[in-house]
């Protein structure tokens, strides 16, 4: 169903940044047709290598992909995900732990100033 998901995008405000949007194919009185099927995601390129922001944008991806259910293949998803891999790193078990013990700080902090 789907191709390749990644797709380059600039933002005179933002600097520039990857967008993941899966894009349908087709053939209709012989002309190519594009159907846009799902946005996944986006990540600056200052944000790539941020813990905080990779466990965001693959959670969203993910998400995302759950949503699609039995649209995608498992195949389909696996190849998503594979090109996805190739612009954003997903966290290792390590960097999993490390983001959960930050995103646990952050939320005693939040608990203390919010009294």
């Amino acid at each position: 169903m789907a191709q390749a998901p990644i797709s380059r995008s600039w933002s005179h405000e933002a600097g520039n940044a990857w967008t993941a949007t899966l894009i349908e194919n087709s053939r209709i009185d012989g002309k190519v047709k594009q159907r846009h099927v799902a946005y996944l995601g986006t990540i600056k390129d200052c944000d790539i290598e941020r813990l905080g922001s990779r466990a965001a944008f693959w959670s969203k991806a993910k998400t995302r992909l759950d949503e699609l259910g039995d649209r995608l293949t498992r195949k389909e998803r696996k190849a998503i995900e594979a090109a996805l891999v190739t612009k954003v790193k997903p966290l290792t078990k390590a960097e999993r732990k490390k983001h959960e013990r930050r995103q646990a700080e952050w939320q005693e902090w939040a608990a203390v100033l919010s009294r």
